[in-house]
């Protein structure tokens, strides 16, 4: 059954309240790391290998994401001369940095809803989400900065694109 945040709370402040009570709040703090291996089991290396690329890619992304709706003129000024010279989508920047953003932030989101999900229960189905939208914004990125002939851009974009693959890989369950 579902205990509500009102019922931990008094369960915590008060320790006088019957057997019943404490042996429920008892459980519920135990049980939270429960599966998690122990740092000296072969486990252990596989599942930090599923945490650790995930963790890189919610970290690139949230901040990456965030970076976009803060300064989002600074963002628009320079993709607009980047694309300046790019016909077919001189004016397409703003709809492109709008799905741009929006692909960051959610990637983003769900490679750190993935990271908390492997620590919490050891399910790496949102990781593996995560890393599959985040090869999708890699390649979203690639498209732009081949069109705007960025190619040293582009060529950087190729560690974080393998970075994505291998979380997907380790993730896959």
């Amino acid at each position: 059954s579902r205990i509500s945040a009102s019922f931990m709370r008094t369960s915590i402040t008060s320790r006088s309240r019957s057997c019943a009570l404490s042996a429920k709040c008892f459980v519920v703090a135990t049980m939270s790391f429960d599966w998690m291996p122990r740092t000296d089991s072969p486990q252990f290396a596989s599942w930090l290998l599923q945490v650790l690329p995930v963790a890189f890619l919610a970290i690139t992304f949230v901040q990456s994401g965030l970076d976009k709706v803060i300064d989002w003129k600074g963002n628009l000024g320079w993709l607009t001369q980047l694309f300046s010279k790019v016909p077919l989508l001189r004016g397409l920047v703003k709809p492109m940095l709008a799905t741009l953003t929006l692909l960051e932030l959610v990637a983003g989101a769900l490679c750190a809803a993935g990271v908390i999900a492997l620590v919490a229960t050891g399910s790496p189905r949102l990781a593996c989400l995560g890393a599959m939208l985040s090869g999708v914004t890699f390649l979203a990125l690639l498209f732009g900065q081949r069109m705007a002939k960025e190619y040293t851009g582009a060529a950087g974009l190729g560690p974080y694109f393998l970075i994505s693959l291998a979380a997907i890989y380790l993730t896959r369950g």
